[in-house]
């Protein structure tokens, strides 16, 4: 039997020591952060976790890399994808509306419609693909 306790070492507690290393108080990392003392003191305290932008910006104003095993969760992917759609609607409206002008302003009009459409496209591919990875 080992005589030595073992040591845990949670993501809360490597924020409170790092944050303390910095001589740092709460206060000054929920105004760097934008969020409240309180939601620093629940990381802290291990009652909630960071989302992974919070995480993110945490490592940069503390100057620490994350925790081994510490998993980034991703943003809220359902809602980044409806807005990529919404925007991919819009492009094809402003297409159409290209199409009705007609001439060279309402070609070049459907041209930027199509060319941004094709960018949303390929950033809901990719979107979908980070869904798929989950």
């Amino acid at each position: 039997m080992n005589a030595y306790p073992t040591i845990t070492k949670t993501l809360g507690s490597t924020l409170r020591t790092a944050r303390k290393m910095k001589c740092l108080g709460q206060s000054e990392i929920a105004a760097q952060m934008g969020v409240t003392v309180q939601a620093v003191s629940q990381w802290e305290r291990d009652e909630t976790t960071p989302s992974g932008m919070n995480l993110l910006k945490l490592s940069g104003v503390l100057g620490i890399d994350l925790p081994h095993g510490v998993q980034m969760p991703l943003p809220r992917l359902t809602e980044l994808r409806e807005q990529i759609e919404e925007i991919s609607d819009l492009l094809h409206a402003l297409d159409k509306v290209g199409d009705g002008i007609g001439g060279a302003d309402g070609y070049a009009v459907s041209a930027v419609a199509l060319n941004a459409k094709s960018i949303a496209q390929n950033s809901l591919s990719l979107l979908q693909a980070m869904e798929g990875a989950r």
